[in-house]
């Protein structure tokens, strides 16, 4: 089933950061989903916490908050079911961890050189891999590496 967005979050997560303010963030969403719809875009909430949804993909649930692994393999589910043209994660790393891989950039700063560091549930093609996975990126997130690295770029 193709869909061109796919919002992704950990609704237990959200639930009990937010706790009595998670029904505004629930409408919040559900006119996001209305809006994309005027614009003809097909957008789905996918909780990587919940049973149902997860299996609906083939997918386990996300059972535990911090599992960096079990929300790539959460993403990468959802990916190669809905195939979509946006995934959109709904919260920090408190609420979907992302996964912490080193990018294989360094960059020289005078007499030094400086790796940088960069973390994404959905940057490696392939399932969750030591540091060579990045060789395989396909949703590459060049905003956030240049976020990484922009301190060492600015001072050349």
């Amino acid at each position: 089933m193709k869909l061109d967005k796919v919002i992704v979050t950990n609704r237990s997560a959200l639930k009990e950061k937010y706790d009595e303010r998670f029904g505004r963030i629930e409408q919040a969403i559900q006119r996001l989903i209305a809006a994309d719809q005027k614009r003809g875009l097909d957008t789905k909430l996918v909780a990587i916490d919940s049973e149902t949804d997860m299996g609906a993909v083939h997918g386990e649930a996300v059972k535990e908050k911090e599992d960096q692994r079990g929300v790539k393999k959460a993403v990468d589910a959802l990916f190669y079911t809905y195939e979509p043209d946006y995934i959109m994660i709904l919260g920090a790393q408190d609420i979907v961890p992302h996964q912490d891989l080193k990018t294989l950039r360094t960059i020289r700063v005078g007499m030094t050189t400086r790796s940088c560091q960069a973390t994404s549930p959905m940057r490696a093609r392939r399932p969750t891999a030591p540091d060579r996975a990045i060789l395989s990126a396909r949703r590459a997130l060049w905003a956030e590496f240049l976020t990484w690295c922009a301190p060492v770029i600015r001072r050349t």
